[in-house]
């Protein structure tokens, strides 16, 4: 069964969307959703039947990264605020 959802993805979250592949396997594809808009992050056409273990290294990649990039954000964003002060 795909998974299907019609509204952006919210900002440092990943949709994933799969379906039967024409001859075997599944197509995977991922998407990052970003502060104004939802980019493209990877596929995986004709993945095999235990894609989640072939598509995981990279979302958990993703994920960190979107944490790390938040936090140096924030900190950013205090230092400039205590800058002006």
């Amino acid at each position: 069964m795909a998974h299907r959802r019609n509204a952006q993805t919210s900002l440092g979250r990943i949709r994933l969307h799969w379906k039967p592949a024409p001859l075997a396997g599944w197509d995977v594809t991922a998407h990052l959703g970003l502060a104004t808009t939802e980019v493209h992050l990877a596929s995986w056409p004709a993945a095999p039947d235990d894609w989640p273990r072939l598509v995981r290294p990279t979302v958990h990649e993703v994920i960190g990264l979107c944490a790390a990039l938040a936090f140096a954000t924030d900190a950013l964003g205090l230092s400039n605020h205590l800058a002006e002060g």
